[in-house]
């Protein structure tokens, strides 16, 4: 359940209530705050939670401002925080022969996702800051690039964070100068000089599109990913051949959608139907629980389903 804390006993469907009916029961309550605490009676939005766990601190450019993600991420997390703490639950009962409730906050499932950043400020005193594109590595080569020109200009991700890469880079981007340049001798140097690298490397990257150069960098041994939108990116090679996105049938015609996001070796993992219509299961859930088929077109011909 996504309520605030104490709202499903005072409806009498909380834990306790059932937990009394039966005790091997698995209860998962995810809220903005938890069960517990001064604010575990507050509303949690994902939003909010963005904004005061420090991800809104830490994201985007620093002449910005603070920036929220493109997409629910404290939602996204809290789902699969509360998902992997259901699935330990279950070995409850074999242990013990009694259920579990657990409690998942939004903003404890956000910070354990930020816990490097947490931890680099609790162990080595490194207050977090925003820093663009750059990875948390802070190599040079690893951030964004302008490339391209024209009508083919755009921006290109580079992960280039050894040695190796980086030689791969210079030599794929025909710059094998670079390599004997003191100022890109190792990782500290290139950080130094980071403004200097830059014009090298855009340079470089302004002679062809940022898809041209994914492949080629990609092919040479340079970790690199043009900006790929959503409607693309689903029709990328890599995605057909895992199948992520898997059709299903319904009411309204086949539907395209994201499937579980992992694969299992002896089945299992993929969408078998899609999420049911509201109230589609009601009948077989009711008459599951011991209702006739009476009471239950009853209580529809008097609105109480």
């Amino acid at each position: 359940e996504n309520f605030r804390s104490g709202v499903m006993d005072k409806l009498k469907i909380g834990y306790a209530a059932l937990s009394a009916i039966n005790p091997k029961l698995i209860y998962a309550a995810i809220s903005g705050f938890g069960q517990t605490g001064p604010d575990r009676t507050r509303a949690g939005y994902d939003g909010r939670i963005q904004a005061m766990s420090g991800i809104m601190s830490i994201t985007g450019h620093p002449e910005m401002g603070p920036v929220r993600a493109g997409f629910a991420a404290c939602d996204m997390l809290s789902g699969m925080t509360g998902a992997f703490a259901i699935a330990s639950a279950l070995f409850q009962p074999t242990h013990t022969g009694r259920g579990q409730f657990v409690d998942i906050a939004m903003l404890d499932a956000t910070l354990s996702f930020l816990s490097p950043q947490v931890a680099d400020y609790t162990i080595a005193g490194h207050k977090q800051y925003q820093f663009g594109n750059q990875a948390v590595s802070r190599n040079a080569t690893a951030n964004l690039f302008k490339a391209g020109a024209g009508e083919h200009a755009g921006h290109i991700l580079l992960a280039v964070n050894n040695e190796k890469q980086h030689r791969a880079l210079m030599l794929a981007l025909d710059r094998a100068d670079a390599l004997d340049d003191p100022r890109f001798a190792d990782r500290f140097s290139r950080i130094e000089n980071t403004v200097a690298l830059r014009e090298v490397i855009e340079t470089a990257l302004a002679t062809d599109s940022p898809r041209i150069w994914e492949d080629r960098l990609n092919a040479a041994g340079a970790p690199a990913a043009s900006i790929w939108r959503i409607e693309d990116v689903i029709e990328h090679r890599q995605v057909k051949a895992r199948d992520v996105l898997q059709t299903v049938e319904t009411e309204f015609g086949p539907m395209r959608m994201v499937g579980s996001g992992f694969h299992l070796a002896h089945g299992g993992g993929r969408l078998d139907t899609a999420p049911p219509a509201a109230g589609a299961d009601t009948d077989a859930v009711l008459a599951e629980a011991g209702f006739s088929a009476a009471d239950i077109a009853g209580w529809r011909g008097t609105g109480v389903i």
